[in-house]
């Protein structure tokens, strides 16, 4: 691949990209942990979420309970797949 075609690709991969805010989740343990309003950089084609070297750090702190409490808390359901 030239270096005219690997920037082109990369070029594309770029005007795909939308800065938006997303809700993440994640589990730690055994709760579910959601925080809203996340800044992300999202692909318009395939959804995947790329998230900035700040904004990692942020949520790190929030899943490892180094941040202000939650806003609200939430009851969930939980299914199993398998069943």
């Amino acid at each position: 691949m030239t270096n005219a075609a690997i920037n082109e690709f990369y070029a594309e991969e770029e005007r795909q990209l939308e800065q938006t805010f997303v809700t993440y989740l994640a589990q730690v343990g055994t709760e579910v942990v959601v925080v809203e309003n996340v800044p992300a950089r999202v692909n318009k084609l395939t959804g995947e979420r790329l998230f900035s070297t700040e904004t990692t750090d942020r949520l790190l702190q929030i899943m490892h309970g180094q941040a202000a409490p939650p806003t609200r808390l939430a009851e969930t359901r939980v299914y199993s797949f398998a069943a």
